[in-house]
């Protein structure tokens, strides 16, 4: 079976451009990163997430990254950017 995770940093005007990360892995490759530390990347150092980036890249069959400006975050939802983007 094939799994997706997403996930967002950054958010709104103030804080500048939001990145929006979708990657597709299979179950085996999900659980030997998680065995790794892979989780949510707000929870994680900029070093940890650095670290664990060649890993993903590895494991991971598809990934997407996409950038949103905040006049795009202002204008569309969040919800429809995540459709439309990932």
């Amino acid at each position: 079976m094939l799994v997706l995770g997403i996930d967002e940093a950054g958010r709104g005007p103030v804080i500048g451009d939001m990145f929006i990360v979708g990657l597709i892995v299979d179950e085996g490759s999900l659980s030997h990163l998680r065995s790794l530390g892979v989780k949510d990347s707000k929870s994680l150092t900029p070093k940890a997430r650095e670290d664990l980036l060649t890993d993903i890249v590895v494991y991971a069959r598809f990934i997407v990254v996409t950038r949103v400006t905040p006049d795009e975050i202002d204008r569309i939802s969040l919800n429809t950017l995540f459709r439309d983007r990932v």
